[in-house]
């Protein structure tokens, strides 16, 4: 069976340069005059509702403006050694939820968009870019398209509901330049490979994926509800699902014990199989290095 990688904002965290992510995190928050502002273990996606309340308090300034803001500043974020061992990983698929290529840029190929010709303008099930022999798939917008770029909270439950449609209607989602596009992962026989549309949430529900990087904070309602549903399916009427599982690689830290136990907990009861690794005295770089040991094993052994 295949694997998939699920990326998160974590890697970003690694660049050591002027163009880090904190850098980039701190001209973002000059440009809308909320200097003062602390993530301070906020989720990102709140952490940008507030960020883009204190740019609209000036009137000339709007949400598309903000988001083409965010969009410029983080054009200048770069790769590093780490985007790059993902990006080598044996694996054809890549999701998520950063807006920005680093990824893409890590493989050293031209990035075309792939994206099925659905011209998706503000959601992003069918959002894939093809960089070599790779597919990425932006799960919550990207860059050069700043409508699709998931920074109001807003946008993100009505993309929640885009997930919803396509995972649980019959007629799934429409679109002008394709028609309805249903779920692939439901049928008895899949073969993705067949020139047809499919979504990354068909590679979430049919492959062995890998979350790393990613919190899984509590306000990921996309994520949590991927999660229980397909092991709803697993248990009940798609039993075919069950071949394929979750991988959580998780970063604990002295100061997120009790929420890190708490999410490890919730993702196993969703059968999740979790991979704890400690992050000692903010040392992030080598906590990645074991997790990317152990991904690379997983991969070749399962």
């Amino acid at each position: 069976m295949k694997h998939s990688l699920f990326v998160g904002n974590s890697v970003n965290q690694l660049t050591d340069s002027s163009a880090s992510w904190n850098d980039v995190m701190d001209r973002i928050r000059s440009k809308a005059k909320a200097q003062k502002l602390k993530k301070n273990g906020k989720p990102f996606s709140l952490h940008f509702e507030e960020i883009k309340n204190h740019w609209l308090r000036t009137p000339a300034n709007s949400i598309d403006s903000f988001r083409e803001m965010v969009a410029h500043q983080m054009s200048e974020l770069e790769y590093n050694s780490f985007h790059k061992r993902l990006a080598e990983m044996a694996v054809d698929n890549i999701l998520t939820t950063n807006y920005d290529y680093c990824l893409e840029a890590a493989v050293g190929s031209q990035r075309q968009s792939a994206n099925f010709g659905t011209e998706e303008t503000k959601y992003s099930l069918f959002r894939r870019i093809v960089s070599g022999e790779k597919s990425f798939w932006h799960i919550h917008g990207e860059l050069d398209y700043p409508g699709t770029i998931m920074l109001g909270h807003d946008h993100y439950v009505e993309s929640c509901a885009q997930i919803r449609s396509y995972t649980t209607y019959r007629d799934g989602v429409f679109y002008k330049s394709t028609g309805k596009l249903r779920q692939r992962f439901k049928a008895s026989k899949v073969d993705l490979r067949d020139g047809k549309p499919y979504s990354w949430i068909d590679l979430f529900m049919l492959t062995h994926l890998h979350v790393i990087g990613f919190s899984m904070d509590f306000s990921e309602t996309d994520m949590w509800y991927l999660i229980s549903y397909k092991n709803r399916l697993q248990r009940t009427k798609h039993p075919q699902l069950a071949k394929s599982k979750i991988h959580f690689y998780g970063l604990k830290r002295s100061d997120n014990h009790q929420i890190y136990e708490n999410i490890e907990s919730l993702l196993e009861s969703f059968d999740v199989e979790c991979h704890c690794y400690q992050v000692k005295a903010g040392d992030y770089r080598s906590a990645w290095k074991n997790i990317l040991k152990d991904l690379e094993e997983n991969i070749e052994r399962r």
